[in-house]
């Protein structure tokens, strides 16, 4: 006869299992994000800015990979995209990096399995999540950067920014007959455990 308790067990195990499996979190374009990767090769805890993610792909830009300049120059692009209070798309993002610091793109580029990142949000970037931002860590030009973007910060004074709406458009349109990159499989594009490796153009990319 079966014991009460053990199925009683077995059931909250189940469920729980069930709920992590199904309730992956999603991540926001245009934000920051720290944490941990399980199928990690080279960096445990990435440090991404968000390109595109669902809940089997996540793509994005790996800070811990840039040097100095590459990462003060994101960082300030950051910022006039916020100051501006552009429209920005993952496709007129990744344009954009590809035209202005294309050693961004083939340094930093990344693609994870969504199920296997631990994430907090460390930066709104270029969202409205300011209230959702995660200050206990030791990134410290993150912090400098969230200072910069904060709203009340971002409202003072006329700053001319580098592009108008339309000036971004029209230098986005001139990076479209540049190397594509999508196809190449990252050193991080390994399916979890046992599998070949993983190439699949960027969804964001189809239009």
């Amino acid at each position: 006869m079966a014991n009460p308790l053990y199925n009683s067990l077995v059931n909250k195990l189940r469920k729980t299992q069930y709920s992590q499996s199904t309730g992956t979190k999603l991540l926001s374009f245009g934000a920051i994000y720290l944490g941990s990767y399980t199928n990690f090769k080279n960096d445990r805890q990435p440090l991404i800015w968000i390109q595109w993610s669902d809940r089997q792909y996540t793509h994005g830009i790996n800070l811990h990979y840039l040097n100095r300049s590459d990462r003060a120059w994101f960082t300030r692009m950051v910022y006039l995209l916020a100051k501006g209070n552009q429209k920005l798309t993952p496709k007129n993002m990744y344009r954009l990096l590809k035209m202005r610091r294309y050693n961004i793109v083939k340094t930093a580029y990344r693609k994870y399995f969504t199920s296997l990142l631990n994430m907090r949000l460390v930066s709104a970037g270029v969202t409205n999540l300011h209230s959702m931002v995660y200050t206990n860590h030791r990134e410290s030009f993150i912090h400098r950067l969230n200072k910069q973007i904060q709203p009340q910060e971002i409202s003072k004074g006329a700053t001319q920014i580098s592009y108008s709406s339309g000036e971004l458009q029209d230098r986005i349109t001139q990076s479209r007959n540049s190397y594509n990159i999508t196809q190449r499989t990252s050193s991080e594009s390994t399916r979890p455990a046992s599998g070949s490796p993983v190439t699949r153009k960027a969804p964001w990319l189809k239009n």
